[in-house]
């Protein structure tokens, strides 16, 4: 940190002006939030939980530009399950997608192999939209993994909690 000026601007007040190194400043920044960062409290959000997630991709195709999404979202999902567990590694991951990994005979299996990989209990989608197409949607278990249906009309437009 270095000195650039001080300006006596009344009694017992000064102005000054400094200039800080982006790699030192970004160091003492980080230091602080590592020393703060357990008593540190947002409401509405619970301690030893970690939202992670991606858009996701309804299901599998052939088709280039497909399989092209879908490592592109198996790619995003892993990278916000690997930052969360990096910066809070005792948090259980919670994932969050737009589309449901798995829809009536459809199911996406990239997405798929992460949660399962990932050992995820949890996984919250959208995009289901009207009540006959709500029913082909998985709600509840499946293979070890908590699926819940959120979409917007699905759930009557009112915020869904998400507890334990």
């Amino acid at each position: 940190m270095k000195l650039i000026s001080c300006n006596n601007v009344a009694t017992n007040r000064y102005q000054l002006e400094i200039a800080v190194d982006a790699t030192e400043f970004n160091a003492a920044i980080d230091k602080a939030y590592q020393k703060a960062k357990s008593g540190i409290a947002l409401p509405g959000f619970r301690k030893g939980k970690a939202i992670c997630g991606s858009r996701g991709w309804l299901y599998n195709s052939e088709k280039d530009e497909d399989i092209k999404i879908v490592n592109r979202e198996v790619g995003r999902l892993n990278a916000s399950l690997d930052d969360a567990a990096k910066r809070f590694p005792d948090a259980e991951p919670i994932v969050f997608l737009h589309y449901p990994p798995v829809y009536g005979h459809m199911a996406c299996d990239g997405i798929l192999q992460v949660l399962k990989e990932r050992n995820i209990k949890r996984c919250y989608f959208g995009h289901i939209h009207g009540s006959q197409a709500s029913k082909r949607a998985i709600k509840g278990e499946w293979e070890g993994i908590k699926m819940h249906l959120i979409s917007c009309d699905y759930v009557g437009f009112t915020p869904v909690l998400i507890r334990e």
